[in-house]
């Protein structure tokens, strides 16, 4: 089965470009993230820790399946983020690194 994630040609036009691994991508003001990149993509547009492929499935914040690098930020649900002009999102294979958290320093009289 293949599904066309291609714009109708009754659909407004594109009024904004996004960054989607490096090549330029018309889009409208607002348009979801997933479904910028399920127009980009052919089929998967990440992939979870063990190298299965993901997609966009549930459209609504609940499944994880969508989340891709948005503007340097990973992790991000890309089906609850309006496009923006600019944006630069890249796809995600696997688990986001996690960022280093500095330690409060300890305080007190035990020294």
């Amino acid at each position: 089965m293949v599904i066309n994630f291609l714009r109708s040609r009754l659909a407004p036009s594109t009024d904004i470009r996004v960054i989607v691994e490096g090549r330029d991508v018309p889009a409208l003001a607002g348009e979801s993230v997933a479904a910028i990149l399920l127009r980009t993509f052919e089929g998967a547009t990440g992939s979870d820790s063990i190298s299965r492929p993901r997609a966009p499935y549930c459209m609504m914040g609940i499944c994880f399946e969508c989340v891709a690098i948005v503007d340097g930020m990973a992790s991000v649900r890309t089906c609850l983020i309006p496009a923006k002009d600019g944006m630069r999102i890249t796809r995600q294979n696997g688990p986001s690194p996690l960022q280093e958290v500095p330690r409060p320093k300890q305080t007190g009289s035990d020294e």
